[in-house]
């Protein structure tokens, strides 16, 4: 009996020792990992992030980051284009954590790390008020013993009033709520809510019904990258209205979806994408029109591009900030990463298109890739090149009665723009182009464009060795 309690006691007291030493290991093992976050997150374009208070005591932590987010970074990628400037959102997250094993956060629960983190609105903007005054945006994580993560993270129903700014605008954002876990390699994520309304001078757009889904096979340093790897993700809404021109009737947008999936081979470090986008119903109280979808696969993508790309940015940031040349940055990105991008002959597919409106409907699909490209071309825009590497086959079909529709819209659309026509009623115009549609469709059959069937028109058009033919008769190529 003395010998067990003996050995009960070396336990016991092995137990409270590890109870009460390992907080301050899980308390410098988490400063640590805050860094390396911080480091990752500085790594990304765009972002800047910088620890500006750090507190590590026996059984907890605390921290104050300031995350900038630069939302004109892709301009860099554009120095010549026309970009629009707009001015960085910062926001300061105050991080608490509870260091484990045992961890007394609304009761006992033995993990390693409880941690919060939290969004004060007056941090991003003095023009945003929470409801009851709580943080704008917050979220907290478990690390469990074993070493998985449970997290989830919630907006507050807020409000933004810039009502009187020189561009005056007005939000309402309701509750966003999500929940997600990672264990190292496997990440899932799941949220919904924050129905908006936007008001502005050019109008109200609003939106509800939202929810994202994500899961994804990797690490979260290639999470919060540009790296490619194994995932499957969508993004939904119930509706989207906007209310524009006063007298008009709003334009309604029902049941949009994006969904995205990503598989990577380890091995090539080539990856197969889809990207697919669909609408239920639109409106606008003129072309009305339903069951749109577009739906395009991309294969044979170098993964490494997006990762050279992400560092093309960061490089071509600095040198502006500093000053300098970006030239070398980006011919560096075109003569290496492009080049191994085009190397690896991708594919791009459009494997779903379709839509109806009150006219009829229509549908199509293509296959395209690019073949045999070893170096890049002295002229970027040189049309010839790219189209002699180009493999394409294409078709679009449609019900007659949609496709003079159509035809009469491009007549219209052609009086219009002629300055002869200024003066002419809209009736009139509508009538011509009406009349004249059969006429543009004919021309279109006779020369081969269109192919007239019973009660539809269709199309095919294929592209190889610099050679067109649309439906089956050979075209002449523009140059």
């Amino acid at each position: 009996m003395s010998s067990l309690k003996t050995g009960l006691s070396v336990v016991a007291a092995a137990v409270v020792g590890t109870a009460l030493i390992a907080p301050t290991f899980v308390g410098m093992t988490l400063e640590s990992k805050v860094k390396e976050r911080v480091e990752l997150i500085n790594n990304s374009a765009g972002y800047d992030a910088e620890i500006v208070e750090y507190k590590n005591q026996w059984f907890s932590s605390s921290a104050k980051i300031q995350l900038t987010l630069d939302l004109t970074a892709g301009n860099a990628a554009t120095p010549d284009a026309e970009n629009i400037e707009l001015d960085p959102i910062t926001a300061v997250i105050d991080l608490d954590a509870a260091h484990g094993p045992v961890i007394f956060n609304d009761g006992l629960q033995l993990d390693w790390v409880a941690l919060t983190a939290k969004v004060d609105g007056k941090s991003v903007s003095s023009h945003i008020t929470t409801e009851a005054e709580q943080p704008l945006y917050s979220f907290n994580l478990n690390a469990s013993l074993l070493g998985n993560f449970d997290f989830n993270d919630k907006m507050a129903q807020f409000d933004f009033d810039c009502s009187s700014c020189e561009t005056p605008l007005q939000v309402a954002v309701k509750e966003y709520a999500g929940a997600g876990s990672y264990d190292g390699q496997n990440f899932e994520y799941y949220g919904m809510g924050g129905d908006s309304t936007f008001d502005s001078p050019s109008g109200e757009l609003s939106f509800s019904g939202v929810a994202f889904d994500l899961t994804a096979q990797t690490t979260i340093e290639k999470l919060v990258s540009m790296n490619l790897y194994d995932s499957e993700g969508s993004i939904t809404m119930k509706n989207l209205t906007f209310n524009g021109i006063e007298g008009k009737p709003p334009v309604v947008l029902n049941e949009l979806a994006v969904i995205t999936k990503t598989d990577l081979n380890d091995d090539t470090g080539l990856a197969d994408m889809i990207v697919g986008y669909s609408l239920e119903e639109f409106k606008d109280g003129t072309n009305d029109g339903s069951d749109f979808d577009l739906e395009m696969t991309f294969k044979q993508i170098d993964s490494k591009f997006f990762v050279a790309y992400e560092t093309f940015l960061k490089e071509s940031q600095t040198a502006i900030e500093q000053g300098t040349d970006a030239k070398a940055a980006a011919e560096t990105f075109v003569d290496v990463a492009v080049l191994d991008l085009l190397k690896a002959e991708p594919k791009m597919d459009i494997t779903k298109l379709n839509g109806t409106l009150p006219q009829g409907s229509f549908s199509g699909s293509m296959a395209s890739q690019l073949i045999g490209i070893e170096a890049i071309p002295d002229q970027m825009d040189d049309r010839k090149f790219w189209l002699s590497h180009t493999v394409a086959d294409a078709e679009l079909e449609g019900d007659k009665s949609l496709f003079e529709h159509w035809a009469a819209l491009t007549v219209a659309s052609q009086i219009r723009a002629n300055p002869q026509a200024k003066d002419m009623p809209e009736e009139q115009i509508v009538m011509i182009a009406q009349q004249q549609s059969a006429t543009v469709l004919l021309s279109l059959v006779q020369q081969g464009l269109l192919v007239a069937e019973e009660n539809k028109y269709r199309s095919t058009v294929s592209l190889k060795d610099l050679a067109l033919t649309v439906n089956g008769k050979a075209m002449p190529l523009p140059f």
